[in-house]
């Protein structure tokens, strides 16, 4: 199949047009650079979320649309530009396979989120849910967990330690977050495309891990001494992660296992230490 891919460029987007590549399929690559490297099976698409309109004959040539990209503006989320985005793909009259957020999510007292849709929400990405499934050519969104490993991500800088040598966490450090790693979650993304399989499905490895030993793990790897901290102050520097440190949020994962798809990468502390060879030979080859 051809997909049509946004976000091709960008962490899990990269990860997820590897995995089409490698599993036969061919993409057509959104992205704004003016030039991109030669890729077999790859054809790129000048364009962004705003500038759709101008590449519709490529995504009506596609088998399915795999939207994995996000603008921002003035540092903010584009919620009201990727809506206008989604007009265009449901327009499209394609399958269309898309990225939701655990983290805009409410919980049960337990930290438990279900594959269902939050129908009270009024969060851009919940409503895109909704009109996901309601597609007529049917649609999916994936909710990853946090997500690590490969190129890129957000773990090694969120618990990067500070000019003082310290890694700040506010909360008692019991609460647990759910994690997947990029292959894993790039290989759901791809099992969900090949399957035209609507719903929403949990990108999660079935393990939890503690606030504390997340910590425990980025010193372990990258230096530092743990401090907890007034939320405040975690805030100020780690912004709305630093509200999730307050939040238990556990993942109810049955839809992942009808598709086949089980995690490579199932305890994050196992897989740490290669996940941070991986960054690290990441971030020099971009520096060179």
């Amino acid at each position: 199949m051809n997909v049509f891919l946004t976000g091709a460029t960008g962490y899990v987007g990269r990860h997820c047009m590897s995995e089409l590549l490698e599993a036969g399929h061919t993409v057509s690559a959104l992205s704004r650079r003016d030039s991109n490297p030669v890729i077999k099976g790859v054809t790129w698409v000048k364009g962004s979320l705003s500038t759709l309109k101008d590449v519709q004959a490529d995504i009506t040539a596609a088998d399915v649309i795999m939207h994995c990209a996000m603008e921002y503006i003035n540092g903010s989320e584009a919620g009201d530009l990727d809506a206008a985005a989604m007009d265009i793909f449901l327009e499209s009259g394609k399958f269309i396979v898309s990225t939701g957020n655990l983290y805009t999510c409410s919980s049960d007292q337990n930290g438990l989120i279900d594959e269902a849709l939050l129908s009270e929400s009024d969060n851009w990405r919940n409503v895109a849910e909704k009109r996901l499934l309601e597609n007529s050519a049917g649609g999916a969104s994936i909710r990853p967990s946090f997500v690590y490993g490969g190129t890129g991500g957000y773990f090694w800088l969120v618990f990067q330690s500070n000019d003082a040598g310290k890694v700040q966490y506010c909360g008692d450090g019991n609460n647990t977050w759910p994690m997947v790693h990029v292959s894993d979650l790039a290989r759901l993304y791809r099992l969900v495309a090949e399957q035209r399989a609507s719903g929403i499905y949990h990108g999660w490895d079935g393990h939890n891990i503690s606030v504390a030993d997340m910590v425990g793990v980025a010193c372990e790897h990258q230096g530092g001494t743990p401090e907890m901290v007034e939320h405040s102050v975690a805030h100020q520097r780690l912004g709305s992660f630093a509200n999730h440190m307050l939040r238990t949020i556990t993942p109810v994962s049955g839809n992942t296992a009808e598709l086949g798809w089980s995690p490579e990468y199932p305890r994050f502390k196992e897989a740490a230490a290669k996940a941070y060879k991986d960054y690290t030979a990441h971030q020099k080859a971009s520096a060179a």
